[in-house]
């Protein structure tokens, strides 16, 4: 299928504008200046308001040259879902947990809930991570710096070293806010050690556990799913009906397509790729929006990681998005990963005005 072109005006209240990256420090205000920039091939003077967060600086227009223009670019189905956004909630937030033991996970949940988050998610399949030494070295400037190898060249330890029952014992009892519980499968990007029947089996056991949200891929098989499905219902457990995307993004019509399809498969369509420029991010940001402007569409969450993945986090208020992904990292241009520290998240939509 042909990929679709993101198809707002450069005038509309709800056009997102990509984040400038490499700035630190926390929320501190606004600034306004003159700005002619061309957007997407449309060179438009207006005045820019920067919010400066811990990670970036979003950009979105405060005023236009003029009231003509602004009518002029304006479309009704865009001035609609502008009134929509402002009546409905802000998406829900969850911290997607990324440490490597049961007690690291735990502490980060704590500082999560301290932060803002109104759930996390516990990635079952990390705890199978070695997490490497950090490297201190010095660079040309004499400050020593810390680095440590990818996540994907982490050393994972056998299936039998980790006590699956305990594990998830010690998690449901620490962890006080609402639990996402998932398990990873290597295809879809995560970190399982063991088969899938065994990964299957610690899905069940999470179910069983009481957790109040499941993530089950789309991918799994249908008998298997299907149970799992059945079980989920029986104890009350609400479904993530999740497809993640590791070789590259599709085109916007296709996820809406995935969206629209699977809308019996969970209680919220999440959807997740890895971005190879900035045209596959804006894949990610035009179907949101055109979800955002159908009825009957299930409730969805759509992300991507890579440099612009983060757009349709920050602006996930004014897509209809029901549930977003944040993280507990803070590390110097983390927005070129896609991923937005919570805090920045809740700053942003605080300052932009969701």
């Amino acid at each position: 299928m042909a990929r679709s072109p993101l198809l707002l005006s450069p005038y509309a209240p709800l056009q997102l504008y990509p984040v400038t990256r490499g700035y630190k420090g926390t929320a501190i205000g606004v600034s306004n200046r003159p700005f002619f920039e061309p957007y997407f091939g449309i060179g438009l003077p207006f005045l820019e308001t920067t919010i400066v967060l811990q990670n970036s600086v979003v950009k979105r227009p405060k005023s236009f040259t003029s009231e003509s223009s602004y009518q002029d670019f304006t479309s009704e189905s865009v001035k609609k879902r502008a009134k929509v956004a402002e009546s409905m909630p802000n998406p829900k937030i969850c911290v997607s947990l990324e440490e490597t033991t049961v007690k690291a996970m735990v502490d980060e949940a704590a500082r999560a809930g301290i932060q803002g988050a109104d759930m996390v998610e516990v990635r079952f399949d990390r705890l199978y991570l070695k997490k490497p030494q950090a490297t201190i070295s010095e660079d040309d400037e004499g400050n020593r710096v810390s680095t440590i190898p990818p996540v994907n060249e982490w050393p994972v330890m056998d299936f039998e070293q980790v006590n699956i029952e305990d594990s998830i014992s010690a998690l449901k009892e620490a962890i006080a806010l609402p639990v996402i519980f998932s398990v990873r499968s290597v295809r879809e990007g995560g970190h399982f050690a063991g088969d899938e029947k065994q990964r299957l089996a610690i899905l069940q056991a999470g179910i069983a556990s009481s957790v109040k949200w499941i993530d089950l891929e789309i991918s799994i098989k249908a008998k298997d799913r299907k149970s799992l499905v059945e079980s989920a219902k029986a104890a009350n457990c609400q479904i993530i009906a999740s497809q993640h995307e590791v070789n590259g993004t599709p085109s916007s019509e296709e996820i809406v397509s995935m969206v629209t399809s699977n809308a019996d498969s969970g209680d919220i369509i999440k959807f997740c790729s890895t971005l190879k420029d900035h045209q596959d991010a804006l894949q990610i940001v035009d179907a949101a929006n055109t979800l955002s402007s159908q009825d009957s569409t299930p409730p969805y969450s759509l992300m991507a990681l890579g440099n612009g993945g983060d757009w349709a986090r920050l602006h996930a208020p004014t897509l209809g998005q029901e549930l977003v992904y944040a993280t507990m990292r803070d590390e110097f241009r983390l927005s070129d990963k896609g991923l937005v520290n919570v805090r920045d998240l809740q700053d942003a939509w605080r300052l932009l005005e969701y």
